[in-house]
């Protein structure tokens, strides 16, 4: 009967919490650690938001080596953001599309978290991460972002790729405007 209580007065003080706002407009800058293929690479990344439901990313280097550019959809819905992202990356044989779904959700009110899945076509060849026999890859994606001031957070994650062995895990830290 205790732990009922408990539930219920946490389910009632929820609406009670402040919220961070999900920010899209950031520069990132993260180490990434193959753990398969021991590869150790930093990335930058970025992103702007051009009204409330468009933003524009890019990103270069991380352990697959990879340029791309990407325009954005957010379906904001309180602390939920359902989100994809159409982009175009550089890969082994030319210009190919990148694609990534997911969710970004406020905990707290400095912690967010990420949850996606993206698809990168022929990035193995081009990438010194593995020797897989499929080029595609399917990324499994968590991260979380710890609010650590007004402009600085905290970033850390874990990718499972479906094609190779390993994961990829990520840390280090976003300047937001």
């Amino acid at each position: 009967m205790k732990l009922r209580s408990v539930i219920a007065a946490a389910c009632l003080a929820l609406p009670a919490v402040s919220l961070a706002e999900i920010n899209y407009t950031y520069v990132q800058g993260t180490y990434q650690v193959a753990t398969d293929a021991k590869v150790h690479k930093w990335q930058i990344k970025g992103s702007y938001r051009i009204n409330d439901s468009l933003y524009v990313a890019a990103e270069d280097g991380g352990v697959f080596d990879f340029r791309n550019a990407s325009l954005g959809f957010i379906a904001p819905m309180d602390s939920l953001h359902l989100y994809g992202q159409l982009g175009l990356g550089d890969s082994a044989d030319g210009i190919n599309p990148v694609l990534e779904g997911g969710a970004r959700m406020a905990l707290s009110d400095v912690l967010e978290l990420r949850g996606a899945i993206r698809y990168m076509p022929e990035v193995y060849e081009k990438a010194v991460a593995a020797e897989v026999d499929d080029d595609n890859e399917l990324l499994f994606i968590l991260e979380g972002n710890y609010l650590a001031s007004d402009k600085i957070s905290l970033v850390g994650g874990i990718s499972v790729p479906t094609e190779a062995d390993g994961v990829i895990i990520e840390f280090g830290a976003r300047f937001n405007f």
